[in-house]
């Protein structure tokens, strides 16, 4: 009775596994844009409260305040300027600089994106005292290479 079971698990497996939909599909686009959409930055530091699992000291991470974003699609540059939020303590206001922030964009669905000319990698802090470059590519193979600049005011 078992091996009964089984063969029948098994054959309604293998047919789960199969589509009807052999022909007549509608023929999807493929994605082609190739642009940064929004920009967003965070100052990241060591708090001084440790992880009970790994005894290590726990990272804080808090956003700062967008203030302006000018994107140039035509150009690929992207201008973002951030403000230290009132709710930061004097001290993190004091730590926060343009050399330690980690910035990360939004860009086109089905993109990717990669750092060129010695950028730093987005999403990790870095130094953001000089513009720097990235590409990004599409899903239909364009790409563009983006100037980010970054200001940030206390």
């Amino acid at each position: 009775m078992k091996i009964l079971k089984f063969f029948i698990a098994m054959f309604v497996m293998a047919l789960s596994c199969t589509s009807c939909l052999e022909s007549n599909l509608e023929e999807l686009g493929t994605y082609d844009g190739c642009d940064i959409t929004a920009g967003f930055a965070w100052y990241r530091y060591k708090g001084t409260d440790k992880l009970n699992a790994s005894g290590e000291v726990q990272v804080i991470q808090k956003e700062l305040n967008r203030t302006g974003q000018a994107i140039d699609n035509e150009a690929a540059t992207c201008a973002l300027t951030f403000k230290v939020p009132t709710n930061f303590t004097e001290k993190e206001k004091a730590d926060v600089n343009i050399n330690n922030i980690v910035v990360a964009v939004n860009i086109s669905t089905a993109s990717v994106m990669q750092p060129v000319e010695g950028a730093p990698k987005l999403g990790v802090p870095a130094d953001w005292s000089q513009p720097h470059k990235y590409i990004v590519k599409a899903a239909d193979g364009k790409s563009k290479v983006w100037t980010i600049s970054v200001n940030l005011n206390k």
